[in-house]
């Protein structure tokens, strides 16, 4: 059997840049002994790293009789990349190291009712106006990557509830504008990458959950050490499960799907309905009943309004029961909650918790932790940039490889 040289240096290099990343500073000693690599393997890959820019040196140890060892660490500073977020209300472009620092940002609304070229277009226009900011003309930038909600496939929009996309080639119209790398993923997986690199699905983590609980519902799945896309690349879809056959109709064409029941469109629609036919809802005078978003729900919620909490309450439990399901068929490590509904406050993520007790099987998915996302209103982006990082390790370090 002929073996590949070049595909196992690859892979020793991503193996000794994960490890000055996760534990350095560290001596070239200690990566041989870790990896189980010769020490002039390890100063050949780290000499080659050093060159890329992306290992430095920071200082050298105590000597014990020879050269003293010097000590490397991870340049996390040395390159930069775009992350994209095109979320329903706004789109959020960022331009991070690769340590997820944002060193600059830029925020449009989206306007989802334009034409899928309009949004396109407004995307590219963001992604320009970072580009053109002083911090960006300071980085060497990898690429560019682009979370999206919907079902994708190569980076061509095959089906978006939310923006009522479908067949539409995104990566085509961006890549004809940047001579870039990159790389295009549904919005939740984008933010699965980044709690993998940077939240709470790092280190010893082996199988985590991430769930966007915004202005529609999606899910992203982490298993056994990847991202698991399915047999068709459409896992996750977990807010167009059927909660309740008698419910509304979905963005997606379905009735009662959880999206159309629990998501913050929903929350706000069944609000401004409740009004319609007369119940009393206590909201800030300055918002008309057409400009009512779930957060004055959630804000009324607080001030005790009966209608807010009765709405709040119903949410809760639509969301916790498809969690409670969900734990009890894959028993995940960790469930990560993402997205604008995930940070209305603590009382409402303990409710969700509750109704997860109530409902799961017994002892089935007793180790798993629900935790609130780390990343904050970034995630999607830091998600969508760290698909370049992950590329960057896989060709082992060589930023003209991506």
């Amino acid at each position: 059997m002929k073996v590949d040289i070049s595909l196992i240096h690859t892979m020793n290099k991503k193996m000794v840049l994960e490890m000055i990343r996760e534990r350095g500073p560290i001596y070239k000693a200690e990566i041989a002994r870790l990896t189980g690599l010769s020490i002039p393997t390890v100063i050949k890959i780290t000499d080659e790293l050093t060159e890329h820019g992306l290992v430095r040196t920071i200082g050298k140890g105590l000597s014990s009789g020879g050269k003293p060892p010097q000590l490397l660490k991870f340049a996390a500073e040395r390159y930069a990349i775009i992350g994209v977020d095109v979320g329903t209300t706004n789109i959020n472009c960022v331009l991070m190291d690769l340590a997820a620092n944002i060193l600059c940002q830029y925020t449009t609304p989206t306007i989802v009712s334009d034409p899928s070229d309009q949004v396109i277009e407004r995307i590219i226009q963001s992604i320009e106006r970072v580009m053109t900011m002083p911090q960006s003309s300071m980085q060497h930038i990898l690429g560019i990557g682009v979370g999206m909600p919907g079902l994708l496939e190569d980076g061509v929009v095959l089906f978006s509830p939310d923006f009522h996309w479908e067949q539409v080639d995104l990566i085509g119209r961006l890549r004809a504008r940047f001579d870039l790398p990159i790389q295009i993923h549904n919005v939740t997986r984008a933010m699965a990458m980044g709690e993998r690199w940077f939240g709470h699905g790092r280190g010893d983590v082996n199988s985590f959950i991430c769930v966007n609980l915004g202005y529609g519902i999606g899910a992203a799945l982490y298993l056994d050490g990847q991202i698991f896309n399915g047999g068709s690349g459409t896992s996750g879809e977990l807010g167009h499960m059927t909660v309740d056959g008698e419910g509304p109709i979905c963005a997606c064409g379905r009735k009662g799907c959880l999206e159309s029941l629990a998501a913050g469109n929903a929350i706000a629609k069944r609000a401004k309905r409740e009004m319609a036919e007369g119940r009393r809802f206590s909201i800030t005078p300055a918002c008309h009943a057409a400009e009512l978003e779930a957060k004055d729900v959630f804000l009324a919620a607080a001030n005790q309004d009966p209608l807010a909490m009765e709405i709040i309450h119903d949410t809760a439990e639509y969301i916790g029961t498809a969690l409670a399901n969900v734990i009890t068929l894959l028993d995940p490590e960790v469930i990560i909650l993402e997205g604008g509904l995930s940070r209305a406050g603590e009382p409402f993520i303990d409710e969700i918790r509750q109704v997860v007790k109530r409902f799961q099987m017994k002892y089935a998915g007793r180790n798993t932790r629900i935790v609130v996302s780390e990343l904050g209103e970034n995630a999607a982006a830091i998600g969508a940039a760290t698909y370049l990082l992950q590329r960057l390790f896989d060709v082992g370090g060589d930023p003209g490889a991506i």
